[in-house]
């Protein structure tokens, strides 16, 4: 299917910066509709976004962990 790994490379790719994930919530959802976008088109109706979502969330998680807010 679609690992946490190539959503964090296609993000990358596109310019989104990772750490701005957990303080923006524009830039979440941003990240979530590139990540999407980046399956191709019949593999999308079998990932669906909620899962993209999680995947992205527990990215979000992970940084937030490693990088406490200030």
């Amino acid at each position: 299917m679609i690992s946490k790994e190539e959503i964090l490379e296609t993000l990358r790719s596109k310019g989104i910066n990772l750490d701005k994930i957990v303080i923006d919530p524009k830039v979440y959802d941003k990240a979530c509709e590139v990540a999407y976008k980046s399956i191709p088109i019949p593999w999308r109706w079998v990932v669906g976004r909620k899962r993209v979502g999680r995947i992205i969330s527990k990215v979000r998680d992970q940084i937030s962990r490693i990088k406490p807010q200030s």
